[in-house]
C-alpha cells in the first residue's frame, strides 16, 4: 500500500517533469556498461520511489539541493550515468544529514518514444 507521503512526493516530482507512459522493459541503470549507446538517450521522466517506512525528506528540499549542486533538472537532457550516480550520492547525503541511512538504486525504463527513457531512483532504509 502506498503511503500518502510517498504519493505526494512522487506527485511533486512528477509535476516537475514531463510524464510519459511506462513500459515493463526495465533495466537497472547501474548495469548499463555501454556509454556509447546511453549517450544518445534522452530522459523523458525522473522520479523518486520510496520503499519501506521511514521519515521522508520533502521533494522541495531534494529538488533545491540537487539544483544547487547543478544536478537538476535532468528531464529533456541527455541520459548521463555519471550524473545519476552523483544524484544518488547526494540523496544519500541528504538523508544522512537527517540521521537516516538509506540506499538509492537507479532503474532505467524504456518508453514508447525512441531514444527516450524514464529514470527512477528507488530509495529505501538500510
Amino acid at each position: 500500500m502506498v503511503s500518502s507521503k510517498r504519493f505526494l512526493l512522487a506527485l511533486a516530482l512528477a509535476l516537475t517533469t514531463l510524464s510519459g507512459p511506462s513500459f515493463p522493459a526495465a533495466q537497472d541503470a547501474d548495469s548499463q556498461s555501454s556509454n556509447k549507446s546511453s549517450s544518445s538517450l534522452m530522459v523523458r521522466r525522473f522520479a523518486l520511489h520510496y520503499t519501506g517506512s521511514f521519515k521522508k525528506v520533502s521533494a522541495d528540499e531534494i529538488t533545491q539541493r540537487l539544483t544547487q549542486k547543478g544536478l537538476f533538472p535532468v528531464v529533456e537532457q541527455p541520459y548521463d550515468q555519471a550524473k545519476l550516480e552523483l544524484i544518488k550520492n547526494e540523496i544519500k547525503r541528504i538523508y544522512k544529514e537527517k540521521g537516516i541511512a538509506v540506499i538509492a538504486e537507479s532503474v532505467l525504463n524504456s518508453t514508447n518514444t525512441p531514444r527516450y527513457v524514464e529514470v527512477f531512483i528507488e530509495v529505501y532504509k538500510q
